[in-house]
């Protein structure tokens, strides 16, 4: 499981991405566009690794997601970034911590993280099944950095792949990520992504 290994650079025309900005700062997914926003319920205790390409050496500021609704006291959200080989999550570069899931709005954390121009993964999994997170819809104009093409889980026909997952890491929400990757067991195809941002104003 996994994408289609990617070519060693990536035209500089094409290093779009995806932007939110705020009285916050700027956000970006960098290498994504996509045209609209949608909701996403995520699984307790699965990773998913969001693909991305930084276009140039870039120090960035803060890493965030967006809850939109609620889940339960002591419900948490854990991201991070994770290195790209062969189309595959691999080695951890960023535990960020956590960010509390049991209140709603942009949920930030802090971090002064260099990536250089390359492929990385973001990452995201919480300890709940109940937030729902803000999220991409990709029934609409999505271009996704890798945007791979494989053999989806269970089916025997080639699909686009957006993003990676892995069930049941529990332990990752809440005692941190871990490296190695674990490995991804299913892909997002269609439909809606939970989003990760990074900030770098």
């Amino acid at each position: 499981m996994g994408f289609i290994s990617p070519v060693p650079d990536f035209p500089e025309k094409l290093g779009i991405v995806a932007v939110e900005a705020s009285a916050f700062g700027i956000y970006s997914i960098p290498g994504w566009f996509y045209a609209w926003g949608t909701t996403y319920v995520v699984g307790a205790g699965t990773i998913y690794y969001i693909p991305i390409f930084v276009a140039r050496t870039t120090t960035y500021t803060g890493i965030a997601t967006d809850v939109v609704t609620a889940a339960g006291a002591g419900s948490v959200a854990r991201m991070g970034i994770y290195q790209c080989a062969a189309g595959n999550p691999a080695g951890l570069v960023l535990d960020a911590g956590t960010v509390a899931c049991d209140s709603t709005g942009n949920k930030e954390i802090s971090i002064t993280q260099t990536l250089n121009r390359g492929w990385y993964f973001l990452a995201i999994v919480t300890n709940d099944s109940s937030p729902t997170l803000r999220a991409m819809d990709s029934t609409y104009s999505v271009s996704a950095p890798l945007g791979a093409y494989g053999t989806s889980i269970g089916a025997g026909g080639p699909t686009t792949r957006l993003a990676l997952m892995v069930g049941s890491r529990l332990t990752d929400a809440a005692n941190g990520l871990v490296t190695p990757a674990p490995a991804p067991a299913a892909s997002i195809q269609l439909g809606s992504l939970p989003l990760v941002w990074l900030k770098d104003v």
